[in-house]
């Protein structure tokens, strides 16, 4: 019996905080350079983060990537230099409503994303918040008198960070009343103190994201490498062809992953690109870079 050889890989889709990013935000050693070799390979690199665009867009264009991007975890995949909108997956304004009252029954204040068509900004209602939120969204965040009942047409998302405790007693909840209508995502390991919750549209994850891009390409799935750290990117490491988590990952991303690279202060995209894409005589994969 022969042996089938493993597809070649024509996407790579990139986490960045925690992946290309290194502790201090800024782009870790190596990483540019080993993208820019993948991309005169011919490769597709793209970015898929929990960002928003305003955020991702510098660091793409330093990274001189020029293609379609996944960011808000994949509720909104876009080309910006193009203009073209690839998917826009907002919440119904009620589910919002309900995420938003849920918070305000458990003591949690609730951080509301707009509708990615009118803005990228944020908005909260707990003055208490105000320095927290300022340094999460610098100036694109506004405190308004309340988020109830809710001005934002189908906003992009809902999320909270809080202790673990009040994280958790709101999560089963939560989960009862949404989670068969809409995607949660709980970030926190049993030995971090403070935890998180976003809650998108059903359909949102940067999975589907890469996905989108991959078919804007004609790339399948097992033509796909997917890098990231965080809970947000395990259903990406799960369904790339080559999953990738970084060393710094949490323990569920990196037990998903078909390889754990190094740290993100140690290089890790660097390392897990040249051992699966820039190898000795690997074909162009195409014009696209």
């Amino acid at each position: 019996m022969g042996f089938m050889l493993k597809p070649e890989i024509k996407l790579v889709a990139l986490d960045l905080d925690g992946t290309i990013l290194d502790s201090r935000g800024k782009i870790a050693a190596g990483v540019k350079e080993t993208i820019g070799a993948a991309r005169q390979q011919g490769v597709v690199v793209t970015i898929a983060t929990g960002r928003r665009l305003l955020s991702t867009q510098p660091f793409a264009e330093e990274l001189g990537i020029c293609l379609p991007l996944v960011v808000h975890n994949g509720a909104v995949v876009l080309d910006p230099w193009d203009g073209a909108l690839l998917e826009h997956l907002p919440l119904k304004t009620a589910q919002a409503e309900l995420v938003v009252e849920l918070g305000r029954e458990y003591g949690l204040s609730a951080v509301v994303a707009d509708n990615f068509l009118e803005s990228e900004y944020f908005f909260y209602d707990d003055e208490s918040k105000d320095a927290e939120m300022s340094a999460f969204a610098s100036k694109a965040i506004g405190r308004v008198e309340s988020l109830l009942p809710l001005k934002i047409r189908e906003p992009l998302k809902v999320m909270f960070v809080d202790s673990r405790e009040k994280i958790r007693r709101m999560l089963e909840p939560l989960q009862k009343a949404l989670a068969a209508e809409t995607k949660i995502i709980v970030y926190g390991e049993e030995t971090t103190p403070r935890w998180g919750i976003e809650v998108f549209h059903q359909n949102s994850s940067k999975a589907h994201g890469v996905e989108i891009v991959a078919r804007r390409y004609g790339f399948r799935r097992e033509e796909i490498l997917a890098m990231g750290d965080d809970f947000n990117d395990l259903e990406m490491v799960e369904y790339a062809g080559i999953g990738v988590a970084m060393g710094n990952g949490v323990a569920a991303v990196r037990a998903a992953a078909d390889f754990v690279s190094g740290t993100n202060d140690e290089g890790g995209v660097a390392s897990a690109l040249e051992k699966y894409v820039l190898l000795p005589g690997n074909k162009k994969a195409g014009g696209i870079v």
